[in-house]
């Protein structure tokens, strides 16, 4: 099993999304979203090369999906750790956000 960690942007980004589903949709579908993000922290501590790959993006970035939700745990396995990169819709330019300025 592996240990699971997030970067500062990746905290950064569920901040935001947890803010962002209190005020559009509600206090009870942001605890929904948090109960389903800490399953896939679960999962991933147990199953580090279970998402899809995104090379094109990243070298050894991979992609796990929010169940339930339009989102992406963007990650990349170092040694035997998970370092979730990045939380982000699927609306918006994935690659351009991963890519960087």
């Amino acid at each position: 099993m592996s240990g699971v960690t997030l970067t500062r942007a990746a905290l950064r980004d569920l901040e935001r999304v947890r803010d962002h589903l209190i005020q559009t949709a509600g206090v009870e579908v942001a605890l929904r979203f948090l109960d389903a993000f800490e399953r896939c922290i679960g999962l991933l501590a147990e199953f580090p090369k279970g998402g899809a790959s995104w090379d094109f993006v990243g070298h050894g970035i991979r992609r796990w999906n929010v169940y339930g939700f339009p989102y992406g745990l963007f990650y990349r396995n170092e040694g035997d750790r998970v370092v979730i990169l990045r939380i982000l819709h699927s609306a918006r330019d994935i690659p351009a956000t991963l890519r960087g300025p």
